[in-house]
């Protein structure tokens, strides 16, 4: 799988904004801040995970 920019795996305020609406959740200006910063740092680590080399690991039968 091919690494991808960080640019691609930051979420933007808006992001976390339209989310937020489809979950039909109110967040004060505070937390979409906060949720934004936490939200994109597991995108980036998610990131770094699909950069790993696993050639030699087997499937789990039940991850």
């Amino acid at each position: 799988m091919p690494a991808q920019d960080n640019a691609e795996t930051t979420l933007t305020r808006e992001d976390v904004v339209k989310v937020a609406m489809l979950a039909r959740l109110a967040l004060s200006d505070a937390e979409l801040s906060s949720l934004t910063d936490e939200l994109s740092q597991i995108v980036g680590l998610v990131s770094q995970l699909s950069e790993l080399n696993t050639d030699d690991v087997e499937p789990l039968a039940h991850p």
